[in-house]
């Protein structure tokens, strides 16, 4: 058996040269160019016709058992060809092609006698999943080696059949066939269903599949067969398969492997198909109780007997049953995300396919929805809409607020576009789910559109909404199973009919507030809109339209823009004194004043303060009120909030009203409490002729 070349880093960039490139691809596969001329490979600078997109790479061509060319080839891309639409919606690069229409034959590289290999049951065979790992193990692994397409790519549905004409030709009985996919297999649920499926056919036809497990590499990347080889040695690998597991003596322990995952944290059993989270004591208890199996064991006289087990029982303790670390939900992301860990994402991906099309509709919408604001706000609001599906997963630090007092005007007809894009990622919610312990409904989720908040319990609600908006983690709170922990990726679309609909703060940054003005359009317009949402073609054609929309300056971590919208709710969700003392931060001399005269103090008691706003002492404001007010408008008390000793009002605190320079408001912070009185004195008995008599009282 020749050496297996020696291993060397992955160069940083490949240029184009076709030697260069098909030397390193082969290298790193643990092959030489004497076996990419003997296996009919060459770099093409363009690919032959049928391909489904241009690019250079390395054509592939197949051979049957004789080592005649079947005609069928695939293409090994030398960078991602599609555009960037597909590139966008897709979770993992474009490789490998082979020309449209043409169906998946099994790869026998044409470096063996086949026809002999096939037809004899004693020789034991590797399935593997690509040609290079193929050859490779047709160069340096114990066995011969096949090479599937992809891992499913031993199914015939569209030739009316379940497997290729191929594994029906070979002589199976009894022959040891090693499954040996990447090391993904053991984390990658999509993966492993097809393995147990194969072995499965496998087993059908007479022969002894075994499965294999590689292991991953140090940082985790995962490596397949010509990696390992190359890295370790076929020594090593042969090593491998001496300890490969017998698929038949625990069929129903690797099907229901195929169905259900066991997670780490929080400790609990994942459905594969639902996301269903079972605990497990529920999971053995009545779940999956009616599971049971039959296993043959050896009784005292040498005989076999049947002894019936019950399966999730069996499978907890299983050391092979499919564990992952934790779940996450990381939208554009692999199935398995190395990077966290080899945690199991649970995105479903998107729910079309981006189509350029006709958006005149969508355009016709947004243009009425913000008719009458700045051309400014309709862009940032469509580039917000956009910059998630562009950079999947993305927590904007902003959510946008539309509302209006019309009904019917298409404001949650955005949301219910996006939804069509969004599909399973997105939820539609209302103040009660804001409130309730139980959040189900942020599980696995992009974007939420909350429907006709009212404004009811506005502070505690706004709370609840600013950590919703800008919080990087949460804890999802499921009913009878552990809470466990997520990364946030929820963004959120908020409509109202209500000018007070959210309690906002003066230096709010999260939210953009929008005001729709006017009657809705004719009714004409939202059917025409209803009828092409419901046809598919809107989802498809917006989605490609924001993929496509130009982001500019847009940042998803800058403050929401201050919309003229936005100031009309500021002053609406204030009570009276709040606006007085907003005033009073804006503009102090529009409000420190008697008559025409302007009170020039920087320090002001609460009573002070309270006799100006209501000078006759009719209204049911206290002076500690008037200090709450203050402290939640950003005033700061004086001389670090220590009482001060005043000549006219005995020990009080007292605030900075008025704007000074840096420098010299931090030299005011720090003064003593006698500074400080004594100033508050100074500035009285300097201006006591413009003092009102009700200021003179307090």
């Amino acid at each position: 058996m020749p050496n297996v070349p020696a291993p060397g880093k992955r160069a940083a960039h490949l240029t184009k040269d076709s030697m260069i490139y098909l030397c390193e691809k082969l290298r790193l596969s643990g092959l030489s160019a004497s076996d990419a001329k003997r296996l009919g490979m060459r770099y093409c600078s363009a690919p032959p016709p049928g391909l489904p997109y241009a690019g250079s790479g390395i054509i592939i061509p197949y051979y049957d058992a004789q080592g005649k060319a079947t005609g069928l080839f695939r293409y090994r891309y030398e960078t991602d060809p599609r555009p960037k639409l597909a590139r966008l919606t897709s979770r993992r690069p474009l490789r490998y092609a082979q020309p449209t229409g043409t169906a998946p034959e099994v790869y026998m590289p044409r470096l063996l006698d086949w026809a002999n290999i096939l037809n004899n049951s004693a020789l034991p065979l590797i399935i593997t999943e690509g040609e290079l790992k193929a050859a490779c193990g047709c160069v340096h692994a114990p066995h011969p080696a096949v090479g599937l397409g992809g891992v499913w790519s031993w199914q015939a549905k569209r030739q009316g059949r379940a497997v290729l004409p191929w594994f029906e030709e070979v002589a199976w009985g009894g022959r040891a066939v090693y499954i040996v996919f990447d090391s993904d297999v053991a984390i990658n649920p999509e993966v492993l269903r097809a393995e147990v499926h194969l072995a499965k056919q496998l087993l059908a036809f007479g022969a002894v599949p075994l499965l294999v497990r590689i292991p991953p590499c140090a940082d985790n990347e995962k490596q397949g067969l010509d990696d390992y080889i190359v890295n370790h040695g076929a020594a090593a690998f042969a090593a491998i398969l001496e300890i490969a597991t017998e698929y038949q003596s625990s069929v129903e322990l690797h099907a229901l492997n195929s169905e259900i995952a066991y997670v780490q944290n929080p400790g609990l059993i994942y459905r594969l198909d639902t996301g269903q989270r079972i605990a497990c004591s529920d999971f053995v208890a009545h779940a999956y109780a009616h599971r049971k199996y039959i296993e043959m064991q050896p009784g005292k006289n040498g005989e076999y007997r049947a002894v019936e087990k019950k399966l999730p029982k069996v499978w907890i303790e299983w050391p092979s049953r499919f564990t992952v670390p934790h779940v996450d939900y990381a939208p554009g992301q692999p199935l398995v995300i190395p990077h966290t860990g080899n945690a199991l994402n649970t995105w479903p991906g998107w729910a079309c396919e981006p189509t350029v099309g006709d958006c005149t509709l969508w355009c016709e919408l947004l243009d009425f929805l913000f008719a009458e604001a700045p051309p400014a706000d309709r862009v940032w609001f469509e580039r917000w809409l956009a910059y998630p599906l562009q950079c999947p997963g993305t927590k904007l630090c902003t959510a946008a607020v539309m509302w209006g007092l019309s009904h019917g005007t298409g404001k949650s007809l955005v949301g219910y576009t996006m939804f069509k894009i969004y599909g399973k990622n997105a939820v539609e919610i209302d103040e009660r789910n804001l409130k309730e312990a139980y959040n189900e409904w942020a599980e696995n989720k992009q974007f939420a559109m909350g429907e006709e908040i009212t404004g009811g319990d506005k502070r505690m609600l706004a709370d609840t909404i600013k950590h919703m908006i800008t919080a990087q983690t949460m804890r999802v709170n499921p009913k009878y199973i552990p809470s466990y922990v997520v990364t946030n990726r929820i963004n959120y679309y908020f409509t109202s009919n209500h000018c007070d609909a959210f309690f906002l703060e003066d230096d709010d940054r999260r939210l953009f507030i929008h005001e729709v003005i006017g009657t809705p359009l004719p009714d004409e317009f939202y059917a025409r809109y209803d009828k092409w949402l419901r046809s598919g073609d809107a989802a498809r054609a917006v989605f490609a339209r924001l993929l496509n929309l130009d982001l500019g300056d847009f940042n998803p971590n800058a403050r929401a823009p201050y919309t003229g919208s936005k100031q009309d709710m500021l002053r609406t969700g204030r009570s009276d004194v709040g606006e007085w003392v907003a005033t009073l931060r804006a503009d102090p001399d529009s409000v420190l004043r008697v008559g025409s005269v302007v009170l020039p103090y920087i320090y002001w008691r609460n009573q002070d303060l309270l006799a100006l706003y209501d000078p006759r002492g009719v209204g049911r404001l206290t002076p500690n009120g008037m200090g709450r007010e203050l402290r939640r408008a950003g005033f700061r008390q004086a001389a670090g909030g220590r009482p001060v000793r005043t000549a006219e009002h005995g020990q009080a605190r007292v605030w900075m009203i008025r704007s000074l320079s840096g420098t010299r408001r931090q030299q005011m912070a720090a003064d003593t409490q006698a500074a400080v009185g004594k100033q508050y004195d100074d500035e009285r008995n300097k201006f006591s002729s413009a003092r009102p008599k009700s200021l003179k009282n307090n």
